[in-house]
């Protein structure tokens, strides 16, 4: 049913939980829009980011983001800091790091 995130590796799992936490249309709307999405996972994962499934399911929000914007948001930050405190936290690591303003 959501080809595009199979696709860009979101398991089968993972889209069950999402059903469970979200209104379907903010899965729909992840599977139309999902390159943006797919850009940030290569991302986090190139900065050793681990659990990306945990992450997308507390936080599916995060991954609506513009890839140009979590670019800039990263931008003056330090990189290992920022794959610690993710991969400790989880999901509120994110909002800490993403949406907080400095």
């Amino acid at each position: 049913m959501y080809d595009n995130l199979i696709k860009i590796g979101i398991s089968e799992d993972t889209i069950k939980e999402l059903q469970k936490k979200y209104d379907e249309s903010f899965i729909e709307k992840l599977d139309l829009h999902y390159e943006d999405a797919f850009k940030i996972i290569n991302a986090l994962k190139a900065i050793k980011i681990e659990e990306i499934d945990r992450l997308i399911i507390g936080d599916i929000y995060f991954f609506f983001m513009d890839y140009d914007e979590f670019i800039s948001k990263l931008r003056n930050k330090d990189l290992k800091e920022v794959s610690n405190r993710i991969n400790a936290l989880g999901p509120i690591a994110l909002e800490e790091i993403f949406y907080e303003e400095s």
